[in-house]
């Protein structure tokens, strides 16, 4: 499951990022000495990929910059807060509904002075402030800014009380930014954070598979334990799943102290879609609250091209017959590719009234590149072979339709899909 973050707002984010009177270091982490892009070291083979042909290594994802935070900083001299960051911890998610911290305060200074506003990072914290050990509305305008200023007398003691809500999963950051009067504080970020962790144990906690073909069938094996429960059990695997992939096998064991557990084999592939980068399978359990699901990550080449994919004749007059060249061609200069046939997936077309001609590229052809209206770049023609369509006169009916999938003689390519309709008249 992935991690979420409060909304933040805007203004909360620059002064935060800013720095703040008290010269706060709120920068995020350092960059990782070498990018994704330019010298990371790909990772060793996963024990999840298997032997397929075609697979190769697939580089890990960069991990995101931690949002700052006030963990582990000193209290800034002058500030109001003896409490500037509160961390709630790890909770089970849909364990509790909502936990409490407070941020004491005192206006350390010999004057009255006034808060000016108080601006939660997102609706999910619910603030209350005390002085004096009294209850003080926070009253807001539409733009949840306070309606009017707050007068804090000199020396006052204080809290202010946050209730996160904690609904959701992965690692909740927020802020409350905090505006007065004193000059020695005019602006101060606090932090909270919690971590609401799923029960359920995934070994491994993402499922790598790399960079495949589009016809390897590459598989994979997920064990899973319940932090909370020693009997458990999956019901069902969810029907909606990302194309090619499969679950082939759950199987209950339980290990020497009693706990149940279990190993899902599945596999990814093949007639996997082109340009697809995998997807999460979910798994419902006899916890209706707690269900889980296996994330499984590929990076799915395109080995060959088709454009265009999708076209309308628009409304045409039946006494004219309409044309239209699809281009197909392989994405590797060195690979082969050879149009087998094409088959009509659906067709509210009679027979008789279309006509499709495929054309191969001429052979030992110069390189010509050509642009494409709608395509936004350069066709390799003397590597492309083109699909005819034609539309011909006196064509029945009010619309027409027709979808076809080409194949292709070469086995590593996987069909590639066009279609189009129209809307006749006379």
């Amino acid at each position: 499951m992935r991690p979420t973050i409060f909304p933040f707002l805007s203004l909360g984010i620059l002064l935060f990022l800013a720095g703040t009177a008290f010269s706060q270091d709120t920068q995020p982490g350092k960059k990782p000495a070498a990018d994704s892009k330019k010298g990371t070291p790909r990772t060793k083979p996963s024990t999840n990929q298997s032997k397929d042909e075609g697979m190769t290594n697939f580089p890990p994802m960069p991990a995101p910059a931690p949002y700052p935070t006030n963990k582990g900083k000193k209290i800034p001299k002058g500030c109001w807060f003896k409490k500037i960051h509160i961390d709630f911890g790890t909770f089970i998610e849909n364990s509790q509904e909502n936990v409490t911290g407070e941020y004491p305060l005192e206006n350390q200074t010999d004057d009255p002075q006034q808060i000016r506003n108080i601006i939660p990072s997102c609706k999910c914290q619910k603030l209350r402030l005390f002085i004096n050990d009294k209850e003080v509305k926070l009253e807001k305008d539409n733009n949840l800014n306070l309606k009017s200023p707050i007068t804090i007398p000199p020396h006052s003691k204080g809290k202010l009380v946050l209730t996160l809500d904690l609904s959701g999963s992965g690692k909740r950051i927020g802020d409350i930014r905090v505006e007065t009067t004193d000059p020695r504080m005019p602006t101060f970020t606090l932090t909270a954070e919690a971590l609401l962790k799923s029960p359920y144990e995934l070994s491994p906690r993402v499922v790598e598979l790399g960079n495949i073909v589009p016809t390897a069938k590459v598989s994979f094996t997920v064990t899973v334990r319940n932090s909370l429960k020693k009997d458990w059990k999956i019901i069902k695997v969810n029907e909606a799943m990302p194309p090619a992939m499969k679950v082939d096998k759950i199987d209950r064991r339980t290990d020497s102290k009693g706990w149940v557990y279990y190993v899902i084999t599945g596999t990814y592939g093949p007639n996997i879609p082109e340009g697809s980068i995998g997807g999460t399978i979910l798994f419902h359990t006899d916890d209706p609250k707690n269900n889980f699901q296996i994330e499984v990550r590929a990076n799915v080449a395109e080995k060959v091209e088709l454009f265009p994919s999708f076209w309308t004749f628009d409304r045409f007059s039946r006494s004219e017959p309409q044309e239209k060249t699809v281009y197909v061609w392989p994405t590797n200069e060195t690979d082969k590719m050879t149009i087998d046939r094409i088959e009509i997936l659906r067709a509210i077309l009679p027979k008789e009234f279309y006509e499709l001609k495929i054309e191969p590229p001429k052979k030992d052809a110069k390189a010509v590149y050509k642009t494409i209206d709608g395509l936004g770049k350069k066709v390799p023609m003397h590597r492309a072979w083109k699909i005819h369509v034609r539309i011909k006169k006196g064509v029945p009916g009010r619309v027409v339709r027709l979808k076809c999938a080409v194949y292709f003689k070469e086995g590593e390519f996987v069909p590639k899909v066009f279609h189009f309709n129209g809307f006749p008249h006379d």
